[in-house]
């Protein structure tokens, strides 16, 4: 399986063994005094689903910050680009934008992702530590030369791309909210 597909694992359809399967092992049989049985694979493939709906669902918050503040941070970087003036660092958004992308890594950071969706979560709390980066320099008043503007620039872009393929239609996770445009389908 694709380690950057993991929400297929929903529409993965469970492997049965039968009982005794040289296929299946598990670990911890002797111990649990399950000497000769199998484990129950469809009970532990739904267990994993529902931990990575769970996480899918936990998850949606965070993602959804981390998409507002890319764009919030590439039009303040549309001013440091566009003007000589520097008060901007002063602007009210800078400190919401900060506020919000705390709030963005205490959700990250208090979720346990299962291990399936490890790679998912790492690229989301890369995407949140650069954001974080971006807005220190901001904040600071350090992007000022056109080499800091487009190492900026090229931060926002990586977080792009990890946000893009972080999206997941199933818990409206995408870039871009389609639900309301008129071609789909959605009734008046």
């Amino acid at each position: 399986m694709n380690d950057h597909a993991w929400h297929r694992t929903l529409d993965e359809t469970p492997v049965l063994h039968r009982a005794g399967c040289d296929a299946v092992k598990h670990p911890g049989a002797l111990s649990e005094g399950l000497e000769g049985e199998a484990p129950d694979i469809d009970a532990l493939a739904k267990e994993t689903r529902d931990e990575i709906i769970a996480y899918g669902l936990a998850v949606r918050p965070a993602y959804d910050l981390l998409k507002r503040l890319l764009g919030q941070y590439a039009g303040l970087l549309v001013l440091a680009y566009g003007s000589r003036r520097r008060d901007y660092v002063d602007l009210v958004i800078l400190k919401v934008a900060g506020d919000q992308l705390r709030e963005a890594a205490e959700t990250l950071g208090g979720l346990r992702p299962p291990r399936r969706v490890q790679i998912h979560h790492d690229a989301l709390r890369s995407a949140c530590q650069a954001l974080a980066g971006i807005q220190h320099r901001l904040a600071a008043g350090e992007i000022k030369s056109d080499a800091d503007k487009d190492r900026a620039h090229a931060i926002l872009k990586t977080v792009q791309n990890a946000l893009s393929q972080a999206s997941d239609s199933r818990f409206a996770m995408t870039m871009v909210d389609f639900r309301q445009a008129c071609c789909c389908g959605a009734s008046a």
